[in-house]
């Protein structure tokens, strides 16, 4: 009967009305009701609307499907029916964006769209699965156990939607094995087409379409789930646990507990799992805020420790036992103990950690914060040295932009991981944070760059992610493109490059205007091998001495014999030789600023590279020479 009732409707309503189809909203069909009869205004009416498809057929029955818009939420979703007569269905998936023209009926309460040529249903396109609309039971329960109206149930027809942390109540209700569940807010009846045998305390987060259905003499609006995965069981158990501090653990457990059994200290028991001492646990307290959470204090850690947490006959709401066991890290691993405990022999994929795929927890400075980046990254220190930096990377915004800089002692849960060919060891996914204090200063340690570059490999991997600073002199060796720039200095016989970013270093804008150009200071945190990253432009200063102070020279040293002006300015100058390791071998001039020429000779001096350094009130400046005899 069904099937011919429906069919005989539609060939009315395309007789009379299919060329007066009015272009409209599905929210518009199902919102715009009779009050008495909370059918829709639009019944004998042929619409155009536009959704996406959230459930295929099978869920109702193997000729409907349900649509949803975009917007989702109270009143978006609807039934689309297809009567047999049409033939074969079009494919369709889930995701699908569609543009129907069909009649509107109301059908055993609920209000569908009765498609009556195939031509009038248009897949257009595909789009992101509907994500399902989170709900109470409160919403769908028209008892007077419910504080909502009826309305509200009829609001969710034929819409997905999600209610959380619910248990199983009764089981047996109907032809179709139809159990109830309950959150605490009310009662739902739900239609169990799948491979699920439900028992009475069986706790389950569960989706499905709503849709009104008569059991029993009773009407209910029920939730179809369209498949075994819309049921996500809510086994009882501990999901994660880590440290927060040296003598605090924070405790997940998947359901929420039971305060009088997750508040005693008893019930938990953590020893370390190498020399099985135990600790003692001083409290434990249930979250106010997310009953799931259970905050111990406990005796103090020895730092990365890996300890195994027990529990004992604590229970859940509801009353499941839960007996489990989870291994954590203790205190806080030392980031010199994540980057520099590496893979033996593993230059070639770039000195990967021995804490890859660990969760650990760490404390420094935030030395680089993700406003000077381009990409959510930063860096933190502890200390000042090899080994003390590590990389975050926070693509999820775990961590709010406003919540930490430069300067702040932080407390961060994440898990370690490498990433791209240079094995950039990183803290990811994160799980906690917390500032400590602020105000702190990181002096950047002061390198060779030849020491920094990437093909330093082992040397350079132990400055990976620390604040740097470039051993001086260096100078521009190319302007770059894009924004990134490079820079040099020569120890004979090479010269050695090492790369600026300026592409994600978004914090400076300095930039060099012209090559060999002298860098006095240049500072930034080394993300990975060979590439330093400045934060703001005080990481950067430019040579201070102008155009006059330079001493110019004349001839090349390839002689043994050097000539040069000294330059022209108030009080004295010195003119000084440096060899590449720093020391002075010669001072070719002390006096007034004349601006006249002298010649030393240098032939005693070995062959290689040096550097000459101008010293007056203006300032002081280096030049790069290289004797060849």
């Amino acid at each position: 009967m069904r099937s011919l009732i429906k069919v005989m409707a539609g060939v009315m309503l395309v007789g009379m009305l299919s060329a007066q189809a009015v272009d409209t909203t599905i929210y518009a069909v199902q919102f715009e009701r009779d009050p008495n009869t909370q059918n829709s205004l639009w019944v004998g009416q042929t619409v155009t609307v536009r959704g996406i498809i959230s459930a295929l057929t099978g869920v109702t029955a193997s000729r409907n499907i349900f649509v949803e818009m975009d917007q989702q939420g109270p009143w978006s979703g609807i039934m689309v029916y297809f009567p047999s007569g049409l033939g074969t269905l079009p494919q369709m998936q889930l995701g699908d964006s569609v543009v129907v023209t069909a009649g509107v009926l109301e059908y055993f309460g609920n209000t569908e769209l009765q498609v009556n040529a195939l031509r009038d249903f248009q897949i257009i396109g595909t789009h992101a699965q509907i994500a399902p609309s989170i709900i109470t039971c409160a919403h769908l329960d028209t008892t007077e156990t419910s504080e909502f109206p009826v309305d509200s149930a009829e609001a969710y027809e034929g819409v997905l939607v999600k209610i959380e942390n619910a248990y199983i109540t009764r089981v047996g209700l109907g032809a179709n094995n139809e159990f109830e569940i309950t959150d605490g807010t009310g009662y739902v009846i739900v239609r169990n087409n799948y491979s699920y045998s439900p028992t009475v305390g069986d706790a389950l987060n569960i989706s499905g379409i709503v849709e009104t259905r008569t059991l029993s003499g009773t009407t209910y609006y029920m939730l179809r789930p369209r498949s075994i995965d819309d049921y996500e069981f809510l086994l009882p158990g501990i999901s994660d646990a880590f440290s927060t501090d040296r003598n605090q653990v924070l405790v997940k457990f998947k359901t929420d507990m039971s305060p009088a059994t997750a508040q005693d200290p008893s019930k938990y028991t953590i020893v370390d799992s190498t020399t099985g001492t135990p600790l003692t646990v001083v409290s434990a307290t249930l979250s106010t805020e997310n009953p799931k959470i259970v905050y111990l204090i406990t005796s103090q850690m020895t730092d990365a420790a890996r300890y195994k947490l027990y529990t004992n006959n604590l229970t859940d709401v509801f009353n499941q036992a839960i007996t489990d066991t989870f291994y954590f890290y203790g205190g806080f691993v030392p980031i010199t103990t994540i980057e520099s405990d590496t893979l033996p022999d593993d230059a070639a994929n770039g000195f990967r950690s021995n804490w890859n795929g660990r969760s650990v927890t760490i404390t420094g400075i935030i030395t680089g914060w993700k406003d000077k980046f381009f990409y959510p990254f930063f860096f933190v220190q502890q200390g000042e040295g090899p080994w003390t930096g590590i990389h975050g990377w926070d693509p999820a915004g775990f961590i709010p932009v406003s919540a930490m800089t430069e300067g702040d002692s932080v407390i961060l849960v994440g898990e370690v991981l490498e990433y791209g060919s240079n094995a950039i060891t990183e803290i990811q996914n994160f799980k906690y944070y917390r500032v400590v204090s602020s105000g702190h200063t990181v002096n950047p340690v002061t390198v060779p760059l030849v020491d920094l570059r990437n093909e330093a490999g082992a040397v350079s991997e132990q400055w990976e992610h620390v604040l740097v600073s470039v051993e001086p002199p260096v100078f521009v060796y190319d302007l770059g493109t894009g924004g990134d720039w490079r820079v040099y200095n020569y120890i004979e016989p090479d010269t050695f490059v090492l790369y600026v970013e300026g592409d994600y270093a978004i914090g400076y804008s300095w930039r060099p205007t012209e090559l060999n150009q002298q860098i006095d200071l240049l500072v930034g945190c080394l993300r990975y091998r060979g590439t330093l990253y400045p934060r703001t432009n005080a990481d950067i200063v430019p040579s201070s001495i102008s155009e006059q102070n330079n001493m110019r020279v004349l001839n090349s040293l390839s002689s043994g014999r050097i000539s040069f002006t000294i330059p022209s300015t108030k009080g004295q100058v010195i003119i000084e030789l440096y060899n590449v390791q720093g020391r002075r071998v010669a001072e070719l001039y002390r006096g007034n600023g004349s601006g006249k020429t002298v010649s030393s000779v240098l032939s005693h001096l070995p062959s290689g590279a040096y550097f000459i350094r101008v010293s007056s009130e203006n300032g002081t400046s280096t030049e790069k020479l290289i004797l060849v005899k």
